[in-house]
């Protein structure tokens, strides 16, 4: 699944001029597929901020931490019980270790 982009100002001094400083390619993979980014590097000639150009829309995040997060807690949330945290850390080792 490919990103959305949307532009964006500098986030400390909201200028819009900047200077290309490269790309990277994330490849993520999730339960729900692999979700494909590349960043786009930028200094802001203003203030010299270097950041991302352009993020991902809300749609595109929604759809990755849906998926991302299902892949570690079954889409539901983390209990914040400290008993049932560690049962839940004792039972995905245990299933873990299965696997070897």
């Amino acid at each position: 699944m490919r990103a959305n982009w949307m532009s964006r100002n500098c986030v400390i001094c909201d200028q819009d001029e900047f200077s290309d400083l490269g790309y990277t390619e994330y490849h993520l993979a999730t339960q729900g597929g692999t979700f494909d980014l590349t960043s786009r590097n930028v200094s802001c000639n203003h203030c010299g901020f270097v950041s991302a150009k352009e993020v991902p829309d809300e749609d595109f995040l929604a759809r990755y931490y849906t998926y991302h997060t299902s892949w570690y807690f079954d889409a539901s949330p983390p209990p914040y019980n400290l008993k049932k945290r560690l049962k839940l850390i004792q039972m995905e080792t245990t299933s873990a270790l299965a696997l070897f």
